[in-house]
């Protein structure tokens, strides 16, 4: 008889949709998903195509939508206790955000859950402060695993929570759809350039800024440095914003504006890309510039350095998982030394790393799901 899985994630996520491709659906398992969203035509196809039934959580019905806030959270309850009559073998959390509902609800899923898993994803526990870690602490209790992926997470756990919850964490890294696919399709070249998601000038150097349109990404800070390159370096390279995701439409419309009036070619690629897009694209990047303040193992990072971009990564952001494995990078101190470390780039004066071995023996789905999977044993 099949065991029973209520992942609580967000359904929109490519993570959690890979996270079912990969991890779940070889293992027999029924497994629901709530979350916060009413699904597109296309999720829908998706989740049925994988036997994966979808409960909008935050759909306040009856009586309830009369409560205001009381009526979102009695409202929520109920709809974890109308799921399967409210009995699960597992409950795994994606996320663990929302850190007041958590204060308030959290006896409710081991109430419903044989076993409680936690995963955290990175912005949930390096972007958190003490009030928020007080709001989970009783959630931890419940918990009978808490999978924190990384030594910065653990770390930033740690700091908040102290070694309470040692016996519980598991350290499982997240498989990467890019790795996957890359690793099928790298031979053909052919078959790359014809998913390009955008035109790209072949006389010039790609410079990507970020991976997404939020501004924790500190887009105007590197534009601002590259601006300050000399005149005929500027003539020759053209400069990239992936802002598929993340960031509002002004904040995207005031980088457009940006690079309108730097004298340097430029595009803000505002539209969501697919797997074989994203490859596409990154294998046309000749450099990456990633300068947010705080960071998990980042899947678009490790994605550039896979197609041999120079990456330019802060200091402050440390990937121990990738250096212990033997990745390289460039690593900066601060915003200022970018521009030296771009001409020497652009002078033929720094060597490129080459990772792509490390990559896809470390980070496809196929060496990371075994690990996930025993979660469920």
């Amino acid at each position: 008889m099949s065991k029973s899985l209520l992942i609580l994630g967000n359904p929109t996520s490519i993570y959690i949709k890979q996270y079912i491709i990969n991890v779940l659906y070889e293992k027999e398992l029924d497994v629901y998903l709530g979350g916060n969203y009413d699904l597109s035509e296309e999720d829908k196809v998706f989740f049925s195509k994988f036997d994966v039934r979808y409960i909008n959580l935050f759909k306040i019905e009856g009586i309830y939508k009369y409560l205001s806030k009381a009526g979102i959270l009695l409202g929520y309850v109920q709809n974890l206790k109308n799921i399967k009559n409210g009995k699960f073998d597992y409950v795994h959390i994606h996320y663990i955000g929302n850190h007041r509902l958590m204060g308030y609800v959290y006896k409710i899923y081991k109430k419903i859950a044989n076993k409680l898993i936690l995963t955290f994803w990175g912005s949930d526990i390096l972007d958190i402060n003490q009030k928020k870690a007080g709001y989970i602490k009783g959630l931890l209790k419940q918990s009978d695993t808490i999978v924190i992926p990384t030594i910065q997470m653990q770390t930033a756990f740690k700091k908040y929570f102290g070694d309470e919850f040692n016996c519980k964490i598991k350290p499982c890294l997240f498989g990467n759809p890019v790795v996957q696919t890359y690793m099928d399709i790298k031979s053909d070249v052919d078959i790359i350039e014809q998913f390009i998601p955008i035109k790209l000038p072949d006389n010039k150097k790609v410079i990507a800024v970020g991976y997404n349109g939020s501004p924790r990404q500190n887009h105007f800070k590197i534009l601002e440095i590259l601006n300050s390159l000399p005149y005929e370096m500027k003539d020759n390279i053209f400069v990239l914003v992936q802002a598929g995701y993340g960031g509002t439409t002004d904040y995207k419309n005031d980088l457009k504006k940006y690079i309108d009036k730097m004298s340097i070619d430029g595009a803000v690629l505002e539209k969501f890309i697919d797997v074989k897009e994203t490859i596409a694209l990154k294998n046309r990047v000749d450099i990456f510039i990633h300068g947010q303040m705080t960071d998990a193992l980042s899947s678009s990072v490790l994605e550039y350095i896979l197609m041999g971009s120079f990456v330019l990564n802060p200091r402050w952001i440390q990937y121990d998982e990738w250096k212990a494995l033997g990745i390289k990078y460039i690593e900066y101190d601060n915003f200022l030394d970018i521009r030296n470390i771009i001409i020497n780039i652009l002078e033929n004066k720094v060597t490129k790393y080459h990772n792509e071995e490390i990559i896809e023996k470390n980070f496809s789905w196929e060496a990371r799901k075994a690990e996930w999977q025993s979660l469920y044993e």
